[in-house]
């Protein structure tokens, strides 16, 4: 199997835990916003600093932009997928 097949086969079972819903990628740093959903460190950053205080996923009003990192889903990632860190 080529390198590219082989890494679009290790995409496929990515659970959707793992990625931003925001980015739509894997994320490397994940946090917790008051939504109670976890975003890339960046992006919910980046969506806040646009002025937005509404969760991308419910479009509900947050709050704050208070953001705790999720330790959970970055060790899982390192479990379930230690050559992509």
């Amino acid at each position: 199997m080529a390198a590219a097949d082989q890494e679009q086969a290790n995409t496929a079972f990515i659970p959707p835990d793992f990625i931003c819903p925001i980015t739509q990628e894997v994320m490397q740093e994940p946090v917790i916003a008051l939504d109670g959903h976890s975003y890339e460190r960046v992006a919910i950053e980046q969506w806040f600093s646009s002025g937005r205080r509404t969760s991308p996923l419910t479009n509900a009003q947050m709050g704050s932009s208070h953001l705790t990192p999720n330790h959970t889903l970055r060790k899982g990632k390192k479990r379930c997928y230690p050559s992509r860190i």
